[in-house]
């Protein structure tokens, strides 16, 4: 009987995690959609692997079988993107394909990194199941209980409720934390980037990899969230000892960078 406790105690939780569109990066597969939600966490999970963690994910339904696994991460999914009728669709085959994914899922855990309102749908679903909920904001906006980035009142209302009864937030910076705080008086824990980290090495490892490398790539839509500011003024201190790059969507945005507007033709001048 000790023995048999032992092992439960010991057991580590199963989890699944959340991106709707990012089973193309998980199966490396090209899709027409891809983001840093995308990227991070198929990393994760494929780290949670590594790590002895049960691990799925929930994803849109892209002509591949549900129960699919890739590198270890199995892969739960949705209705297609595209399915059912507008208006009608929030709620079948959307909300409803969402819950019957959790349920086969089966997890302890769930991670959301969306400001949605799928984290109200999926807090919701876990509360009446058991289950535990960690979710991560993605944005300063996702903070402020205006949610200017939300526009439906359902939208507001659900991530609202996702955010005010969630089992545990992640930020991203100390600003979040703060925002949090004061505007839904929440509390969060910083972790700067919550996906796999760098492989462990040496500092003088370190040292000769960081400078052999000639080039530094920034990838983002050229929007004020992304902070574009930042790598400007990096490749302005390193001018001649780094080749800096940048890659955007080929759309033209009206953006503001130190209170100036510019083009992201402007800002490609800059660069």
């Amino acid at each position: 009987m000790n023995e048999l406790l032992s092992a439960e105690k010991d057991k580590k939780p199963s989890l699944c995690l959340v991106a709707h569109n990012a089973y193309g990066v998980l199966a490396k597969k090209e899709t027409s959609h891809v983001g840093g939600i995308e990227v991070q966490v198929p990393m994760m999970s494929k780290w949670f692997v590594e790590q002895g963690y049960n691990t799925t994910m929930i994803a849109w339904d892209d002509d591949y079988p549900d129960g699919i696994s890739h590198d270890g991460v199995m892969v739960r999914k949705l209705c297609k993107e595209s399915d059912g009728v507008p208006i009608i669709r929030f709620v079948h085959p959307r909300w409803t394909s969402f819950v019957a994914a959790l349920r086969r899922a089966d997890s302890d855990v769930y991670y959301y990194n969306c400001g949605d309102m799928g984290l109200g749908q999926l807090v919701l679903w876990a509360r009446l199941n058991g289950k535990k909920v960690v979710y991560s904001i993605a944005n300063d906006v996702d903070c402020v209980q205006e949610l200017p980035a939300l526009k439906p009142l359902r939208e507001r209302l659900l991530y609202k409720y996702g955010l005010m009864n969630c089992d545990r937030i992640v930020c991203q910076t100390e600003k979040q934390k703060s925002l949090l705080l004061d505007e839904f008086g929440l509390d969060a824990r910083v972790i700067r980037m919550p996906c796999a980290g760098f492989k462990k090495t040496t500092e003088q490892n370190y040292t000769d990899v960081n400078n052999n490398k000639k080039h530094i790539l920034w990838a983002g839509r050229f929007t004020p969230e992304k902070r574009l500011e930042y790598f400007l003024e990096l490749a302005g201190s390193l001018v001649g000892r780094k080749t800096f790059f940048a890659i955007t969507p080929p759309k033209k945005l009206d953006i503001s960078l130190d209170g100036a507007m510019a083009t992201s033709d402007a800002l490609w001048a800059l660069l």
